[in-house]
């Protein structure tokens, strides 16, 4: 069984997906179980030519999608059924006609559907992997609990005994006392103004003073150049980042988004932008400083175009969307 669905519906996908398994052993492929180095548009024609079926999550956005026209265009090509269920606003043009499931509000589609999803998938249901009870083991592990059982004692280490463990926290406690000792002999020494020029602090009165007794008078420039190059954090790691792919090069999307959790960033969100073609790689950004400053440090680290959001995108989640196209290219290799 095959879904088709637009992006801004994956969670209740999902749902459905897990509730046509429970309750038809029915097992349902869409294309958020696409594998890194898979190429997207050749495993989605796969599917829909090996799928019974084709269910359509009919909803505004969905009729509005490239890609959801190609996949029903597709399946009607091959002779598979359709199978409608719409959840928001009306039926999709050429729909209209065709019996379909009402589940606006977030339902999942009710016994009638059911039975005529079995009907139309026959003789070609999947098997159902058989469902653990809730506590038991998976076998491998019942296995290899087995085979610890059955060690022989003398095999097996044996834990440390007390001497050892107060043998091994004296040493500990040893080897910090003499590194506390030596950095602190350190700091005393004629040379620890030589050794430490970076550790600034402020006086009541606004000086920077280092760590002897003397005062270092700087210009403003240096002081504002050195308090930054010691506490400044890139805005960018704070900023949530969401990944999505627009090329067709497999693995492209994967790839780019190692390149940045390599720099600090965290990925909060990653899959497909299917609601138009991008003509280049570029993060986008809100109308806040914060989320712009983050942006222009993404782009040239990952050598890239940075804008503010367009209508499409505006109302996901705060945090830098990046859209990656055929042309990405990634850090410098110079660094």
């Amino acid at each position: 069984m095959f879904i088709s669905y637009s992006r801004e519906q994956r969670a209740y996908v999902r749902r459905l997906a897990d509730h046509l398994r429970e309750a038809a052993g029915v097992e349902a492929w869409f294309d958020y179980e696409i594998f890194t180095g898979e190429r997207w548009d050749k495993v989605v024609r796969t599917k829909i030519d090996e799928c019974a079926a084709l269910i359509l999550v009919m909803t505004p956005d969905a009729e509005d999608s490239h890609w959801v026209a190609e996949e029903v265009e597709r399946a009607r090509s091959r002779g598979k059924e359709l199978l409608p269920l719409l959840l928001e606003g009306s039926p999709i043009f050429g729909f209209s006609t065709v019996q379909y499931e009402d589940v606006r509000g977030g339902g999942m589609p009710g016994d009638r559907f059911l039975r005529h999803l079995d009907e139309a998938i026959g003789g070609r249901r999947p098997p159902v992997a058989p469902q653990r009870s809730r506590g038991q083991l998976p076998r491998r592990r019942i296995e290899a609990r087995q085979r610890r059982v059955s060690k022989p004692r003398a095999q097996r280490s044996a834990p440390p005994s007390p001497r050892n463990r107060r043998l091994d926290a004296r040493f500990l406690a040893l080897g910090l006392t003499a590194a506390a000792t030596g950095l602190a002999a350190l700091l005393v020494s004629p040379l620890s103004n030589a050794l430490w020029p970076l550790v600034i602090t402020s006086d009541s009165s606004g000086q920077q003073t280092s760590a002897g007794s003397s005062t270092i008078t700087t210009s403003s420039t240096t002081s504002s150049s050195t308090a930054a190059s010691t506490t400044s954090v890139a805005p960018g790691r704070n900023v949530r980042l969401s990944c999505y792919n627009n090329s067709t090069i497999v693995g492209l999307l994967a790839r780019a988004c190692d390149d940045a959790k390599s720099f600090g960033w965290t990925i909060a969100d990653r899959g497909k932008y299917s609601e138009g073609v991008i003509p280049t790689t570029t993060v986008y950004y809100r109308s806040d400083p914060e989320e712009e400053a983050a942006a222009r440090e993404l782009a040239a680290l990952l050598r890239m175009r940075v804008e503010p959001r367009f209508d499409g995108i505006t109302g996901q989640p705060p945090g830098l969307i990046m859209i990656v196209t055929n042309d990405y290219q990634g850090p410098s290799r110079n660094g």
